[in-house]
């Protein structure tokens, strides 16, 4: 379990790289299209979709990983227009290239969205503040991971349906290779609105490249 964990923290806190005033390329998951029967648009790795009842966004978050790597991260933002909505966490799926369907081990949330000058990824509750470019901002430690830190916002994934009032965002981890040159699909299934079942379509994402033009100290 340690050894997951490490794997885990490696997967979204990196040292910071001092980059001024250029724009690298990283090598990531990006949507393949935005999904049939349902408005939304594509920004980067960013998939957005917008339904009658709802708006949701998705970033996989597996920048320049190597093939073998582990686990997958995945940043998850939803807007609630009015009315009760909840989200069961165990009920978000991932599917591999190889058809296995997973589960998360692993999840943040809900919290509140943001997005650092100085990161690429999207950030979600505890942020750090530091001078340096680096592809993640969370402020988690490898004790956080370990102990499911509620004071960070952690909890598992099994713990029941969450109720979502206002724009908040989760992330989820999941056991496997999170190469870029493999294809996934994200599946959101337990999304109720006012006690009524949400449909959500499935979302598909590739290799693809995208570029961060950064100018910090």
């Amino acid at each position: 379990m340690n050894e997951v964990i490490k794997r885990l923290l490696l997967a979204i806190i990196v040292p910071p790289i001092i980059l001024i005033g250029c724009a690298p390329q990283f090598m990531v998951s990006v949507p393949k299209d935005v999904p049939s029967g349902v408005r939304g648009n594509i920004e980067g790795n960013i998939l957005s979709v917008n339904l009658d009842t709802m708006q949701l966004a998705i970033q996989l978050q597996n920048y320049n990983a190597k093939p073998g790597q582990k686990p997958l991260v995945m940043w998850l933002e939803i807007g609630n227009t009015a009315g009760s909505l909840t989200l069961d966490p165990s009920k978000v799926k991932l599917k591999t290239s190889g058809n296995d369907v997973l589960e998360p081990f692993a999840l943040l949330g809900p919290s509140e969205s943001w997005q650092s000058p100085r990161a690429i990824a999207r950030g979600c509750g505890p942020r750090r503040y530091s001078f340096g470019f680096a592809i993640s901002k969370v402020d988690i430690t490898l004790e956080d991971l370990q102990n499911l830190n509620p004071s960070k916002g952690f909890r598992s994934p099994q713990a029941g349906p969450v109720f979502i009032s206002e724009n908040r965002c989760f992330m989820f981890w999941f056991d496997t290779d999170r190469s870029p040159a493999l294809p996934f699909t994200i599946s959101i299934g337990g999304v109720t609105k006012n006690a009524m079942p949400v449909s959500i379509p499935e979302m598909q994402f590739e290799q693809g490249k995208i570029r961060k033009f950064v100018s910090v100290p």
